[in-house]
């Protein structure tokens, strides 16, 4: 329960329920998605014993002291969750442990449904990594439970199990599991599902189930929690996270209850959206609809109009400096934009999973201009399903999507989701485990918008000096000819004309930023140079000294995607420290791959005849 409170309960509710159906398409069909809340008088508590009598004496154990523990008189209200076009929950339904010992059928989702804990099989293409989504269901429910019917495409058998996630508890001076199964048990206590045909069709009159004969899942959550749960709520909970496989005609939801009856599809979900309520969002009606219209373009953009950006050969670290934006492809960017008012764009990426052969993948991104929008508005899409807590896009005015549709990717990316499936974590610790190049490919795909509408706007390397000189400035009063820098009834001496002064804080090298790292180069040629010159680097914080907080996590200086080239001069490097030793006199290092987003501080010890420490941020 605890685990969906900051997403709310409605919105955790309908996004596990479709991604799990959606995980579940049978041989490329729609699926389509019911939700049904009953009415608050639901079933009649005589017919609701029939389910839940062997619960109450547990709940009241554990829960007597919840304010909104219903009563065992109380008639039962219920949510109904049913998806169609899936495959129901196939697999052997004597497996008990995670092996193959028990059956040898392609699928197990009985197993993994409903006795499986806390972990998840899925990969690849399919959404869910955290084997946590059915927690949600009992999560719903005011009494801690659900049931499931279900319908095998394999075998066309159906079967119904239903399951109480409590707390280990003491109940008549017995101590209980966690677990407790609506089942037929025989003498051996485990566990099997119902199939018997009388049982089943009273379960479906009683919790008015569309469901006959198609194969799928129909859940059924007693007493749902009618202060999170509602039908409006759910509407927003569906659109905002799938809208993409919505316009795309792969899924169409149903919701029902409370007086509402919507079926969102691709044809309505433009009218349904603007006449929600979005005002506690982050969103609007009119940011939507502009968002529609661009998925509808983007679907409807042939691949072989799709401007394919470069990448490196041989493969490496994937980042945004290994010869992605070469003139030709800049100029081709701003050409097709220029022509469409869109950017259609299919950026090739390797995948280095370990123990494995190098896979190439790619995602698409598509991006168009909306003056009128007060700020950026970006969007990432792994399978269908929104990643929302991502923005990156920092340009007003622009309007943008990455979707990622190839497996191999998509694998990389879902196994850095949270459980919650909201973000692409970069420090996943399954990156770490699974792929080589993990970490770089999350950065890479997440600043994609972000350096496709730089190349678009062409924004300079290096500083601008100019760039705020009509907004702070220091009015100069002095007379044309004076000398500003002369303090007052200060005289220069005979000696001291005809001498050049060299300016304090000169040295003999700079560091300029650039893009992505920063350059080490001859500035001041009157100054000898050291023999040496030690450099340290650290990403920014918001408190305390950076470079004590340096992760070696954060980059390290000998490891792709960082890249150190010296031209005149000798150099190494362990974690983040760099040494350079120059060898002529116009000598260059320059050092790239560094996260864009993030500010740099680079501390510079000079070896003379006496150590200088100084600091400043690129």
């Amino acid at each position: 329960g605890e685990f969906f409170t900051p997403e709310g309960l409605a919105d955790s509710l309908v996004r596990e329920s479709i991604q799990n159906s959606l995980d579940a398409r049978r041989n490329g069909e729609a699926v389509r998605v019911r939700f049904h809340l009953s009415d608050e008088n639901g079933l009649s508590q005589s017919a609701g014993r029939h389910y839940l009598q062997g619960l109450w004496p547990h709940l009241q154990a554990i829960e007597s002291g919840r304010a909104n523990l219903p009563s065992e008189e109380e008639r039962v209200s219920f949510l109904v969750i049913e998806d169609f076009g899936t495959r129901g929950l196939c697999g052997s339904t004597e497996q008990d442990a995670d092996d193959d010992s028990i059956g040898s059928a392609r699928y197990k989702d009985f197993f993994y449904f409903w006795r499986n804990i806390g972990r998840s099989r899925k990969q690849d293409t399919e959404r869910g990594r955290w084997g946590l989504g059915k927690t949600v269901f009992p999560a719903t429910s005011r009494v801690n439970s659900f049931f499931g019917l279900t319908v095998r495409f394999d075998d066309r058998t159906s079967f119904l199990m239903g399951q109480s996630v409590l707390k280990i508890h003491t109940a008549s001076g017995n101590r209980y599991c966690p677990y407790g199964f609506f089942a037929n048990t025989d003498e051996d206590e485990f566990q099997r599902p119902f199939d018997d045909a009388d049982i089943l069709h009273r379960f479906r009159t009683n919790f008015q189930l569309e469901r006959r004969d198609e194969p799928g899942l129909s859940v059924v959550v007693p007493f749902p929690d009618r202060d999170e749960i509602d039908p409006n709520h759910m509407i927003r909970s569906a659109i905002l996270p799938y809208f993409y496989p919505i316009i795309r005609k792969e899924l169409v939801v149903d919701v029902s209850g409370g007086g509402i009856n919507v079926r969102i599809d691709s044809a309505s979900i433009d009218s349904i959206a603007s006449n929600m309520n979005w005002s506690d969002t982050t969103t609007t009606s009119s940011l939507l609809q502009n968002l529609f219209a661009l998925v509808r373009r983007s679907i409807s953009t042939p691949e072989n109009h799709l401007l394919i950006l470069p990448e490196p050969n041989p493969p490496r670290a994937p980042d945004w400096n290994a010869g992605r934006f070469p003139p030709e492809t800049s100029a081709a960017i701003k050409a097709q934009f220029a022509a469409n008012g869109l950017l259609a764009i299919r950026v090739p990426v390797t995948v280095r999973q370990k123990r494995h052969q190098h896979r190439p993948s790619y995602f698409d991104v598509f991006v168009e201009q909306d003056l009128a929008m007060p700020r950026a508005d970006d969007h990432y899409i792994r399978q269908g399903i929104t990643i929302s807590k991502m923005p990156m896009l920092r340009e007003k005015g622009f309007r943008g999507i990455v979707v990622v549709t190839h497996d191999a990717l998509s694998t990389l990316l879902g196994d850095s989701e949270n459980p919650a499936h909201t973000e692409w974590i970069e420090k996943s610790p399954k990156l770490k485990e699974r792929f080589d190049w993990g970490p770089y490919t999350v950065r890479f795909v997440r600043q994609a918008l972000v350096r496709i509408v730089a190349q678009l706007l062409h924004i300079p390397e290096g500083r601008d000096n100019d760039l705020l000189k009509s907004i702070f400035f220091i009015q100069d009063d002095s007379e044309p000819g004076e000398d500003r820098g002369r303090k007052k009834g200060k005289k220069k001496s005979d000696d001291d004309k005809g001498k050049k002064k060299i300016p304090r804080n000169r040295s003999a090298f700079e560091i300029d930023k650039t893009t992505d790292g920063f350059r080490v180069k001859r500035a001041a040629k009157e100054l000898p140079l050291p023999s040496e010159i030690d450099i340290e680097v650290a990403y920014e914080v918001r408190r305390g000294n950076p470079f004590k907080k340096y992760e070696k996590f954060d980059f390290d200086l000998q490891k792709k995607p960082v890249v150190v080239s010296a031209e005149g001069a000798e150099w190494n490097a362990t974690e983040n420290n760099l040494s350079i030793r120059p060898k002529a006199d116009d000598f260059i290092v320059e050092v790239t791959g560094f996260d864009p987003q993030r500010d740099l501080s680079i501390r510079t010890k000079r070896k003379r005849k006496e150590e200088v420490d100084s600091a400043q941020e690129v």
